[in-house]
C-alpha cells in the first residue's frame, strides 16, 4: 500500500523521519491540550518539543499524536461561529492524529468518575493505534488522568508517565487535587515508569516501576542567530532586566520592585502570560517596570539574547519547588548571566553541573540586587554554545527513549 503524501511539515518541526531497522511505534498522549495549542505557542514547551523530536527520531517508526478530551458542544458551536481552523496536520502514512471527543468540556473533580472517563480516552486511543497499523506501540502520557487509567488497564506494550509539572501543586489545577493525587498513587501502584523534570516531582508520586530525572533543555536552533528585537524594547533605556515566563502569583513582586528601585536609569521588563492582573498591579506604580505580556517566539529569543541580565525572581511555593524553570535553560542559552531564587530545583541542577556558575542565587529581595548589580559590572555570561550542545532537547530525548526503550541504564 502507498502511503499518502506527507501535507507541508510546520515550522516548529524539523525534517521527517527515515526509522532505523527496530524503530518503534509511539503514541504520545498530550496532557490538556491539543495540536492546534502547539502551534499557537510555536512549539515552546516541554510537549510541543516531544513531539517534535519523535517526529524527525529515527527511533521512531509510525507516530501518532493524541489531542486531550476536546467537547462536541463547544466544537461544533465554533464552527457554526466560523471559528477552530488551525493549522494543518502533517498526516502521512506514518504520522496521524487523533482528537478524542466527549459532551463535558472539562473534566469531573470526582476520582472515580475521572477514571472511568480516562479508562473510554485510553480504550480509543488504543483502538485507534491499533486500527492505524500501530505495532505493539509504546505510550507516552503526559496527562495524570490519562496515565493513571493506562497503568491499570495493560493496553500498551510499555508505557510511561512524562511530567513537567506538580500539577498537584499548581493553582490552575486546585479543584482537581483530590483526584490528582490519587491519580498519583495509581500511577505508583500499576508501576508506570515515570520521567519528570525534578527530583521533587518523583518523591511526589512515589513510583514502584523506574523513575528518572530529566530537567528541561533548549532548541539549538533558535538561538545561533537570534533576530532583531521589537522597536520598543530597543528604546528601553539600559540596563535590561528580563524576565521570561507566566506572569502570575508564583513571581516575587517585592524583589522585582527592589530591583526597579536601585536601577532607576534602567529597564525590567516581564513578558508572558498574565494569570492574575490584579496580583500585578503594584508593579504599576513604577515607571521602570515594564509588562509587556506574550509576543511570537522569536521576538521572546531576541529579547532575551539582548538582555543585560536575565531575571526568575520566584516565590518558594510546593509549585515552584517542584519546577525545572524552562526559562533558566533558556536565558543560559542566549549566553545571559541570571539571577534566580534560591530553590531546590535550581540549586539541584547547579550542583548537577547543568548551570556551572552562570546562575546566581537569591533568597530576599536584598541579594536580588546585590547579585544584578555585580553582574552588571561584569557582565560576561556563560559560553552559549558549549551549554546549547550539552543541554539540547535531543540529547535530553534521546535519553527519555533510552530508558523508555532499553529500560534504566
Amino acid at each position: 500500500m502507498t502511503a499518502a503524501p506527507p501535507r507541508s511539515a510546520p515550522p516548529g518541526l524539523r525534517g521527517r523521519r527515515t526509522p532505523e531497522n527496530g524503530a518503534a511505534d509511539i503514541v504520545l498522549g498530550l496532557a490538556w491540550e491539543t495540536w492546534a495549542d502547539i502551534n499557537r505557542r510555536e512549539f515552546a514547551f516541554s510537549g510541543d518539543r516531544l513531539f517534535a523530536h519523535l517526529y524527525s527520531s529515527e527511533r521512531v517508526d509510525r507516530l501518532m499524536l493524541v489531542d486531550a478530551w476536546r467537547s462536541m458542544v463547544i466544537r461544533l458551536a465554533r464552527r457554526m461561529l466560523g471559528g477552530g481552523g488551525s493549522l494543518p496536520f502533517p498526516t502521512d502514512g506514518e504520522t496521524s492524529h487523533l482528537t478524542p471527543m466527549r459532551l463535558r468540556r472539562d473534566d469531573s473533580t470526582d476520582p472515580e468518575r475521572i477514571i472511568a472517563d480516562y479508562r473510554r480516552y485510553d480504550e480509543e486511543v488504543a483502538r485507534t493505534a491499533r486500527d492505524r497499523g500501530l505495532r505493539e506501540p509504546v505510550l507516552i502520557a503526559t496527562n495524570p488522568f490519562h496515565a493513571a487509567a493506562a497503568a491499570e488497564t495493560g493496553r500498551w506494550r510499555t508505557g510511561v508517565f512524562y511530567c513537567w509539572d506538580d500539577f498537584a501543586a499548581h493553582p490552575a489545577f486546585s479543584r482537581w487535587q483530590p483526584a490528582l493525587l490519587d491519580c498519583y498513587q495509581r500511577i505508583s501502584r500499576g508501576g508506570m515508569p515515570v520521567v519528570a523534570v525534578t527530583e521533587a516531582i518523583i518523591r511526589r508520586i512515589d513510583p514502584r516501576g523506574p523513575a528518572l530525572v530529566l530537567p528541561n533543555g533548549v532548541e539549538p536552533a533558535e538561538w545561533t542567530s537570534p533576530g532583531p528585537v521589537p522597536p520598543w524594547y530597543a528604546a528601553l533605556p539600559r540596563p535590561l532586566l528580563l524576565y521570561i515566563g507566566a506572569l502570575g502569583p508564583r513571581l516575587d513582586l517585592p524583589a522585582l520592585e527592589a530591583m526597579a528601585e536601585a536601577n532607576p536609569s534602567g529597564s525590567v521588563v516581564l513578558i508572558g502570560p498574565c494569570s492574575d492582573p490584579e496580583y500585578l498591579a503594584p508593579l504599576v506604580q513604577h515607571r521602570n517596570i515594564h509588562v509587556r505580556g506574550q509576543h511570537p517566539r522569536a521576538a521572546v529569543v531576541a529579547m532575551t539574547a539582548a538582555a543585560d541580565v536575565c531575571l526568575m525572581p520566584h516565590v518558594s511555593s510546593a509549585l515552584t519547588e517542584a519546577m525545572s524553570p524552562l526559562k533558566l535553560f533558556e536565558y543560559l542559552a542566549a549566553g545571559r548571566p541570571v539571577v534566580a531564587t534560591d530553590l531546590g530545583p535550581v540549586r539541584a541542577l547547579r550542583d548537577a553541573g547543568y548551570f556551572g556558575d552562570a546562575v546566581h542565587l537569591a533568597r530576599d529581595p536584598a541579594q536580588f540586587v546585590d547579585q544584578v548589580a555585580r553582574l552588571l559590572d561584569e557582565p560576561a555570561g556563560p559560553e552559549a554554545a558549549d551549554f546549547v550542545a550539552r543541554n539540547s532537547w535531543a540529547r535530553r530525548f534521546d535519553e527519555l527513549f533510552s530508558f523508555v526503550l532499553d529500560g534504566p541504564a
